[in-house]
């Protein structure tokens, strides 16, 4: 009896032994895990850092190449009527210009839903109810 005893004792020690390592293995996998996301979240921030330096960078270059490219241009005519005549669109009109886009996009795919709605209704009522005999 007692051997079964300490039979029973020791299969239970084992076993809470396998599950205490396999929970500590599970933790560890996911303070690995963990620390991979952080990693990479700082990896993707670095890189959003480095694209808005590029793009800050190209802006101010593209800048400075018009300014350069109207300055040869008023230098070359040697009259003021040379300047650039056409004016940047303003922000508001922009906006206005991209919601009138926008407007018009949504009412051609309205427009377009609803001739393939109306053809594939038209081919249902080709087709017509089976008839029963």
């Amino acid at each position: 009896m007692r051997q079964v005893l300490f039979l029973t004792v020791g299969l239970l020690a084992l076993t809470g032994a396998w599950s205490v390592a396999a929970q500590n293995a599970l933790w560890d996998i996911q303070a690995r895990n963990a620390a991979h996301q952080a990693a990479d979240a700082a990896r993707r921030d670095q890189l959003s850092n480095q694209m808005e330096v590029v793009a800050a960078q190209e802006r101010a270059r593209s800048q400075v190449l018009l300014r350069d490219l109207n300055d040869q241009r008023l230098a070359g005519a040697g009259q003021p009527s040379g300047a650039l005549t056409v004016t940047p669109p303003r922000p508001a009109e922009e906006v206005d210009r991209r919601d009138a886009d926008l407007t018009a996009s949504m009412d051609r795919l309205e427009r377009l839903t609803q001739d393939a709605l109306a053809r594939s209704n038209a081919r249902m009522r080709a087709i017509g109810p089976a008839k029963t005999r």
